[in-house]
């Protein structure tokens, strides 16, 4: 056991960098280490023999073997009304639960035992789950930042100060930009404190929901002297439980055999359960505060301020609040991981550095972040006249070149809300198909039921349920005009869909959508009347435009700067919208098409009727083809309808006897002959 156990001493083992915090530490190393000792005690038969052992009136040895394999695979239990000390002394019983069960007594199953090893293996895993997924996600980062800056001692003056100053202008080159850093970190420790809520859960739910109030129950009978009461580590844990081993007798009847199991680890189970308890309810409780605190970074910079001060209190205030100023959460939190795995005096040292080139030259990157920020947000613009092909050889790019007052300038303001705008455009597109299944709320499903598959297994029940929908369908006759307008209208509703993000698109880049399409098959085409063309791809979605920015000089006056902003996302941009034009005018077309057709079957009873046929003609009996005209001709548009979308959904042949069924009902009277070939 002892060899076991020192194995584990790698757990205990501290590492040389350190990626996270003190929370981290209690959930992947403490509690991992704590769960693999409880699973290897609980493995270790040497000290607590066997798991199990079952006494049976039965004096063969291969017996009591079977018994106690069976009662451990497969259940023991213990009688719910003696558990309770009160009620359990009113009743004979060798231990609480254990006794006569009988017709008016209920069971409390035990199952959980043979679990108990692999299930706490598994809770070790996942608490060891954030903190693996971290160092993946971290990827040797802090370790690679403070390669040679553990102990000043170790290396030359000159080195130092080198390697300092490179890790000092790795950081400034990189504020603003440690977003994802700091997200994935947040994301682990949210990751610990859901993994402590769900295996409590998980825990509580194996032990038959005993375990969230398992450890303040114990306290409780402990505190109250353990009078009137049952142990609750007896209640969960029971030393003794009964089992029933059924075996057939010498004529071939089940004798059921009432056996006492002795559950030897149970001594462990409670106890380890116990600690668990009290561990998981600590260890819920740091990382709430840990969750707290993290949120308490991010959105109060004092605390951030405070905890930088503590970190570098070799330091001036001056250096830590230059710092501050300029630095985001995500840059702080990368610089105090730093100090945990840096020398105090090389890590001031640092801090010195960055304050003094952050004060003497500003965040690097500062200014430009800001510009295409400012022109993202914005607009950027080109010159309308510059776009024409004669000014061509004269300009770095159409549309950019020196502002004059005559000038007219095209605002470029629609690349932000493309995104959103694309959104919006698959929300529009399927809400005809969304108000037509809220409308029609599965009512051809219920129709069509059993008759949609080719190969009917049973012909009675099928015959049985097409006779019923038959009887169905001429109940609701005149009954489905509202179905069938609804369907109607979403029809037209996807015709004005297409035209209205027609419209939007074009609002949208500037009315330049209506012919951007025609635009640029001429332009590819070639000249117009001699003429160049300007390229519509190049003057809708132009690659680089120009930007306006005002900055404060240091005199206080306002300085403007020109800037060329490259727009790569409208390489991009330009083919998708073409695309657009194109399947919005074939759409249009096709939409406009059915609702046409549409208007020709409410107003023609043929139209339906050869509707009705074409997708039977070759099961339908030529000479019987008046019986679908007479369908077809006396039936209202509502119900042929129906009868349609029945005919494109259920199975042909089941869908011929739906229709015999149907003109039988229609005509009584008269004998429908067999419409199939």
């Amino acid at each position: 056991m002892i060899g076991a156990f020192s194995s584990l001493k790698s757990l205990i083992k501290g590492s040389r960098v350190s990626i996270d915090n003190g929370v981290f530490l209690l959930h992947y190393k403490f509690t991992v280490l704590a769960l693999l000792v409880c699973t290897m005690m609980i493995s270790c038969k040497q000290h607590f023999g066997e798991p199990i052992t079952c006494l049976a009136d039965n004096s063969d040895v291969k017996f009591g073997r079977a018994t106690d394999a069976y009662c451990w695979v497969h259940e023991t239990y213990t009688v719910n009304e003696l558990i309770d000390g009160k009620a359990g002394r009113r009743s004979p019983q060798l231990a609480p639960g254990v006794g006569p069960h009988t017709n008016s007594t209920s069971k409390k199953i035990h199952r959980y035992y043979p679990w108990i090893g692999f299930f706490l293996l598994f809770q070790a895993w996942m608490f060891y789950f954030p903190r693996l997924l971290w160092k993946l996600w971290e990827s040797g980062k802090m370790e690679r930042l403070t390669l040679n800056l553990q102990n000043e001692l170790n290396f030359r003056e000159k080195e130092l100060i080198a390697r300092r100053k490179s890790v000092a202008n790795y950081l400034l080159r990189n504020f603003h930009r440690q977003n994802y850093y700091a997200v994935k970190y947040i994301t682990c420790e949210l990751l610990n404190l859901l993994n402590v809520g769900a295996q409590i859960i998980l825990t509580d739910t194996l032990l038959g929901h005993e375990f969230s109030s398992y450890g303040k129950d114990v306290i409780n009978y402990v505190y109250e002297g353990m009078t009137d009461r049952t142990d609750p580590m007896d209640k969960v844990f029971p030393k003794l439980s009964k089992c029933t081993f059924n075996q057939f007798g010498p004529s071939g009847n089940i004798v059921p055999y009432d056996v006492l199991c002795v559950l030897t680890l149970n001594i462990l189970h409670e106890k380890v359960f116990f600690f668990l308890w009290f561990w998981f309810l600590l260890l819920a409780v740091f990382s709430l505060l840990g969750v707290t605190y993290r949120i308490s970074t991010i959105l109060l910079p004092p605390i951030r301020r405070y905890r930088l001060e503590t970190k570098a209190s070799l330091c001036e205030d001056v250096e830590i609040k230059t710092i501050l100023r300029y630095s985001h959460f995500a840059d702080w939190l990368v610089i105090t991981q730093l100090s945990k795995n840096m020398d105090p005096l090389i890590y001031a040292d640092l801090l010195k550095d960055i304050a003094y080139k952050l004060k003497k030259n500003g965040l690097s990157g500062d200014k430009q972040l800001f510009v295409n920020s400012f022109c993202w947000i914005s607009a950027t613009y080109s010159v309308e006249e510059y776009f024409s092909p004669a000014y061509a050889k004269y300009l770095l790019y159409p549309g950019v070149g020196q502002l004059l007052n005559w000038n007219t300038v095209i605002f470029h303001k629609f690349y932000m809300w493309i995104p959103f705008y694309f959104l919006f455009l698959a929300l529009l597109f399927y809400t005809p198909k969304y108000v037509w299944k809220y409308f029609e709320a599965g009512h051809m499903k219920m129709l069509m039921e059993k008759l949609d598959t080719p190969v009917i297994h049973e012909k009675i029940a099928s015959n049985a349920r097409i006779d019923l929908l038959g009887e169905y369908i001429h109940n609701t006759l005149g009954f489905n005009s509202c179905y069938a307008l609804t369907f109607f209208g979403c029809e037209i509703l996807n015709f004005f869909v297409v035209i209205f993000g027609f419209y939007t698109s074009n609002l949208l880049i500037n009315h330049k959508f209506s012919t951007y399409g025609p635009d640029v098959v001429q332009y590819w085409r070639g000249s117009n009347n001699g003429q160049k063309l300007a390229n519509p791809m190049t003057t809708v979605f132009p690659k680089l435009t120009k930007c306006s920015v005002n900055f404060i000089s240091y005199g206080g006056n306002i300085q403007p700067v020109d800037v060329i902003c490259i727009m790569s996302v409208n390489n991009f941009n330009d083919k998708i919208f073409l695309f657009m034009w194109f399947y919005f005018v074939i759409l249009g077309c096709i939409s406009g098409l059915a609702i046409l057709l549409r208007l020709l079957i409410i107003f023609s009873p043929r139209l339906r009727t050869l509707m009705l046929k074409k997708s039977f003609i070759s099961m339908i009996k030529i000479t019987q083809y008046s019986v679908v005209d007479k369908l077809s001709t006396t039936l209202q548009v509502g119900d042929w309808f129906v009868i349609h979308q029945l005919g494109k959904n259920i199975d042909k042949l089941a869908f011929i006897d739906f229709l015999e069924v149907l003109v039988r009902k229609l005509e009584p009277d008269k004998d429908t002959p067999d419409m199939t070939v």
